[in-house]
C-alpha cells in the first residue's frame, strides 16, 4: 500500500519571469519535489523536509534543467 503524502511548501519567487518561464520553473519544482519525495518514501517528515530543501536548492541558485 501506498502512502499518500501531502507538502506545503510556504513561498515561492517566481519574480522578474515571464508567464512561459514560470510555468517552466514550477515544473522543475514539481519533479524536484516529486524526485525527493519518491527517493524516500519512508523518511520521517523532518527527513523529507531536508530532501526536499536540497533538492531545490539548485534551482534557487539557478541552477534548473
Amino acid at each position: 500500500m501506498v502512502e499518500a503524502r501531502r507538502i506545503h511548501i510556504q513561498s515561492v519567487r517566481l519574480e522578474g519571469m515571464s508567464p512561459a518561464e514560470r510555468v517552466v520553473a514550477l515544473a522543475e519544482i514539481r519533479r524536484a519535489v516529486a524526485a525527493a519525495v519518491t527517493a524516500a518514501p519512508t523518511a520521517s517528515s523532518a527527513a523529507l523536509g531536508k530532501s526536499i530543501t536540497e533538492a531545490l536548492q539548485p534551482l534557487a541558485k539557478g541552477g534548473g534543467k
